[in-house]
């Protein structure tokens, strides 16, 4: 099993994907316990705003089938401040998240790696599935 803080483009891609992209491997792993994510309330605030954008035409009731998924399966954490700076202030949390679970060897998973640091831990799905694809 491996622990993973979700980044919102990864959800917004698993809704508007109808193949077996990464993103859909990623989000279907968590649902089969494979992949266990790490989240806070800040996480969840933002999943429900983006994911609920009217440009992206998710049903509420698809919203809500993945969020109870996330939150059933998934470790409510708090993280620490770690003071650093990135290009969008609103990515500081979520890496906050994956910074302060590294003693479970967590990962972020992002479609958008240049908005973090480059560490080991920030993977792309892709990534996440070859890490799966290990275990």
């Amino acid at each position: 099993m491996l622990f993973a803080v979700i980044d919102t483009n990864v959800l917004v891609s698993y809704f508007l994907s109808k193949d077996s992209s990464p993103p859909v491997v990623v989000v279907e792993e968590i649902f089969g316990g494979r992949i266990t994510p790490l989240y806070n309330d800040y996480l969840f605030i933002e999943y429900r705003d983006v994911l609920g954008r009217e440009k992206f035409g998710i049903g509420q009731s698809e919203i809500q089938t993945v969020m109870d998924g996330l939150q059933r399966f998934g470790i409510k954490v708090e993280s620490d401040e770690t003071g650093i700076t990135l290009p969008d202030v609103k990515d500081v949390p979520i890496f906050e998240i994956a910074f302060s679970t590294r003693d479970c060897d967590s990962y972020l998973v992002t479609g958008n790696t240049k908005h973090f640091p480059r560490v080991d831990f920030v993977v792309t799905p892709k990534q996440m599935v070859e890490l799966l694809d290990r275990t």
